[in-house]
């Protein structure tokens, strides 16, 4: 799935920000010159949406010396986490699975799809039909949601330490197919080091990154494949970062 330049711009600022530094030990400027890290032909589009994301309330603008840098504000790294789970990524787990069945009739398709996109949204994964499952404490989120839509019937809500014999990895690879995940990172950081023109290798697989959060659930690093690639390729996506923040 293709990032959007919103949704770019956000994600540099955020640093894929203050929301990792902890976790990653990386520091970047808090502020940026965001228009930096767009090639020539993609910088109008880059202004235009810069424009959007100031109006809206989620940078603004900094002058300094006379230079123009944009910062993130809370609101923007709301709207930028609701996408990409971003405060999920090494979270501790407490080892237990959340787990939502459901059996709402094809007439009440609409709710089935509001529902479906909820927990999606809540980083829950497709088990089997009808079966989500989460690894994350959202039973206050879920309770709250079900309530307010009135979808109380229909679906049973619970945790549990355990599902059937498989291990938790196997869980989880089944759910988020991780396996062909972490080969796509494999893939990224090979073509990475093939490529001897770095500029363009450096454009390329930040790209690509960028593209897999959307793929990538942000589980806790235990329910992951060893080696996980992903981490390899989050380290080096921080590298490159913020060497195009200090050129």
């Amino acid at each position: 799935m293709k990032i959007t330049t919103s949704e770019t711009i956000l994600l540099y600022l955020a640093e894929i920000s203050d929301l990792l530094n902890e976790s990653t030990g990386n520091y970047l400027h808090k502020r940026h010159n965001i228009l930096k890290l767009f090639e020539e032909k993609r910088k109008g589009s880059a202004v235009t949406t810069i424009q959007r994301l100031l109006l809206t309330s989620n940078i603004e603008k900094i002058v300094e010396n006379g230079e123009v840098f944009y910062k993130i504000t809370n609101q923007g790294k709301l709207k930028i986490n609701k996408k990409f789970r971003l405060n999920d990524i090494n979270r501790k787990w407490d080892k237990k699975w959340r787990i939502l069945i459901f059996d709402i009739p094809e007439k009440s398709r609409t709710a089935r799809n509001i529902l479906r996109h909820k927990l999606s949204s809540l980083g829950f994964g497709l088990l089997q039909k009808s079966v989500w499952i989460s690894p994350y404490d959202v039973v206050r989120e879920v309770s709250d949601f079900l309530k307010l839509h009135k979808l109380d019937k229909g679906v049973i809500f619970f945790e549990a330490n355990t599902i059937g014999e498989e291990t938790n990895q196997q869980i989880a690879n089944t759910t988020w197919k991780l396996n062909e995940l972490n080969e796509k990172y494999d893939e990224i950081l090979s073509d990475y080091t093939l490529n001897e023109d770095k500029n363009q290798a450096s454009t390329t697989f930040q790209n690509h990154y960028l593209s897999f959060l959307h793929e990538d659930p942000c589980l806790p690093q235990e329910l992951y494949p060893k080696p996980w690639h992903g981490n390899k390729v989050q380290k080096l996506y921080f590298k490159l970062v913020k060497l195009n923040i200090t050129k």
